[in-house]
């Protein structure tokens, strides 16, 4: 993996997590939505969402009651990072900031390779009640 191959933006193609028993589990649906952008200087950011989630009755984003703020979040994952190839082609996000907190100043470690044009990073193997699986996002160059 070299860093100019993924310098750019790209868009979710599938978040999935194949489980042990050869079934995917898609952890915001298989329709979920996100973008990654990496940047020539170093930094990245990514963002996934679930699509469909309710917007909030107020028209102002920090107007939202404790509930709606709540359901937004559980359905979102994003964090800006200093990113770098390391000497084993491993991807590592050293995250800035994060809209999970326990992640930030967290080193992120994604393995990534190519399938055809698609950019396909996968999670170190991650133990789970049903057994050792290891997460999958598949990303494209947007169209």
């Amino acid at each position: 993996m070299r860093a100019e191959d993924i310098i750019g933006a790209w868009t979710l193609v599938e978040y999935s997590i194949p489980m042990p028993d050869g079934t995917r589990l898609y952890p915001f649906g298989q329709d979920t939505q996100g973008v990654i952008l990496y940047s020539p200087d170093g930094w990245m950011t990514g963002l996934m969402t679930k699509r469909g989630r309710p917007p909030f009755a107020a028209d102002f984003f920090r107007g939202g009651t404790t509930e709606e703020k709540a359901t937004a979040a559980d359905g979102t994952i994003g964090y800006a990072a200093r990113w770098r190839i390391a000497d084993d082609g491993s991807v590592r996000h050293d995250i800035f900031v994060a809209l999970y907190p326990n992640w930030e100043g967290v080193e992120m470690i994604r393995y990534g390779a190519f399938e055809g044009d698609q950019l396909v990073l996968t999670t170190p193997p991650m133990m789970r009640k049903e057994g050792i699986t290891v997460g999958r996002i598949v990303w494209e160059r947007p169209k």
